[in-house]
């Protein structure tokens, strides 16, 4: 049956102990002193004997005062190199991670370019109609803000700062539904269609309400037109 180190360590503590007190008796015979009890033990406090036997459980004492001492140095560098370990092993597996993330990366992009013409002509055609449904989602947004309060007009819907922390109110929410399609509207066509140029504001900027309906209705018709020539480009068998 194994023992484990911590019954170990205590059985040196009590040993360490009993063996100061027991050692007193001989300790009084080496010196010539005969054993004592009651009244003629409390005589002998006075005497070297005691001293001696002092210094002896003092020592006993600090002799296992060092080895825990030296124990607990052991223990804690134990534990430190275990957490060195553990961070290294954490960090290779965080290397793993993004390793592995840029290669999916790589991958989506190598898919799209080789995506056929047919295909992304179909895309690039739903984000024509995507950019429309924007465009007359974002004037409904500003008559609603309109209507709420015409002091407080919607000047800048891509700006920071316009939605408040705490959305609770619909026009709020509206907002904000548009601005997160505005935005993965745009991610979403550079993946499928990178060498397309996008002239819609970015997300977000202090563009104002009126030149983003307009940019919008152009971006829409710039996509259609993409989208024809891609057709044409897959019948055609070329490669733009």
């Amino acid at each position: 049956m194994a023992i484990s180190q911590k019954v170990k360590d205590n059985a040196i503590l009590v040993g360490g102990i009993l063996g100061g007190a027991g050692g007193l008796p001989a300790l009084l015979t080496f010196l010539g002193v005969k054993p004592v009890t009651g009244q003629q033990y409390i005589t002998l406090v006075s005497r070297p004997a005691l001293i001696a036997y002092a210094v002896v459980l003092y020592g006993i004492l600090l002799a296992v005062a060092v080895y825990f001492r030296n124990r607990s140095s052991k223990l804690e560098r134990e534990r430190d190199e275990a957490r060195k370990r553990a961070d290294e092993k954490q960090g290779a597996m965080a290397k793993e991670v993004e390793a592995g993330m840029m290669l999916q990366s790589k991958l989506r992009e190598e898919k799209n370019r080789e995506r056929p013409m047919r295909e992304r002509a179909g895309i690039v055609a739903e984000k024509a109609i995507e950019a429309d449904t924007l465009r007359n989602e974002l004037e409904e947004i500003w008559h609603a803000y309109h209507n709420a309060d015409p002091t407080k007009p919607l000047i800048h819907p891509l700006a920071g700062g316009v939605i408040p922390e705490v959305v609770a109110d619909w026009k709020d929410k509206r907002l904000w539904i548009f601005r997160t399609v505005y935005n993965l509207h745009i991610l979403e066509l550079n993946k499928v269609d990178p060498s397309f140029r996008i002239e819609l504001g970015p997300f977000p900027c202090n563009e104002e309400y009126i030149a983003t309906i307009r940019n919008l209705e152009k971006h829409a018709t710039l996509l259609r037109g993409r989208a024809i020539e891609l057709r044409r480009a897959d019948i055609l068998n070329t490669v733009i």
